[in-house]
């Protein structure tokens, strides 16, 4: 679980990765494939619930064929 001054930052991530991957219609399960990790744990990601390493926020950025950086983009407004 984040720490709390953390969860701002994971709740807007897993927004963003969640929004990302229903445009593109892809599932949990197909992105949980894709990045090699379960459908519960992308889960947890989108509901902010879970530490995102850098390493598998590329991976899923890949995936869903945008740049990291759109993880990152206004944080500064938040």
């Amino acid at each position: 679980m984040p720490r709390p001054r953390d969860q701002e930052f994971y709740d807007l991530v897993g927004i963003r990765i969640r929004t990302r991957r229903c445009l593109m219609g892809m599932s949990r399960k197909t992105l949980a494939q894709k990045v090699k990790r379960s459908a519960t744990q992308i889960a947890r990601y989108e509901r902010g619930e879970s530490t995102i390493y850098m390493e598998t926020l590329c991976e899923i950025a890949k995936h869903l064929n945008i740049p990291t950086a759109y993880f990152f983009m206004e944080l500064s407004d938040h």
